[in-house]
């Protein structure tokens, strides 16, 4: 589909939106929230607890995406995504879902986290935006956590909310 066709979709009615619209890919294992910027999706792969990327200009498939950042401690559920509105970096909001659906909550341990990854090192180490740039990056390597993640926020839950989270238990 083409920019100008997608950009009139909002004119048309649903029947001639749904013939114009075509199915990109399907993005690898179980997914949470995505985000974009400039035509490249950011996404969570939930059991790997990773984030990845994909351009979203062509078709793709699991093999298109990279890796961007996996940490089975800070990355246990990632419940937002957004890119901030300058474009420089990816903004990642995790918890611990597992802990509150099972009711383990430990209100003394960090439950919540907010971290940023770089939008320029995204650029440097993966294809994802090659066809912003018409040029491609053939980094096979996975690149690791350390170098993309500049901060992790951490968030405690703290009195008086600490005794509203463990009545809610």
């Amino acid at each position: 589909m083409n920019m100008h066709d997608l950009r009139n979709c909002s004119k048309l009615n649903k029947a001639k939106t749904n013939n114009l619209t075509e199915l990109a890919g399907t993005l690898s294992g179980q997914t949470g929230p995505i985000a974009s910027v400039q035509s490249v999706l950011f996404f969570s792969n939930i059991p790997n607890a990773s984030i990845l990327c994909v351009d979203a200009t062509k078709q793709f498939n699991s093999s298109d995406t990279k890796l961007i950042a996996q940490d089975s401690k800070n990355l246990q559920f990632t419940s937002g995504l957004k890119v901030t509105k300058s474009e420089e970096k990816l903004l990642i909001a995790t918890n611990r879902l597992e802990s509150i659906l099972g009711k383990t909550l430990n209100a003394n341990e960090i439950n919540f986290r907010i971290s940023e990854i770089s939008m320029k090192q995204i650029r440097k180490e993966t294809n994802c935006f090659a066809s912003n740039n018409n040029q491609s990056h053939d980094n096979e390597h996975k690149p690791s956590l350390v170098i993309y993640v500049k901060y992790w926020y951490s968030i405690y839950i703290i009195n008086p909310f600490k005794d509203l989270f463990e009545s809610f238990w």
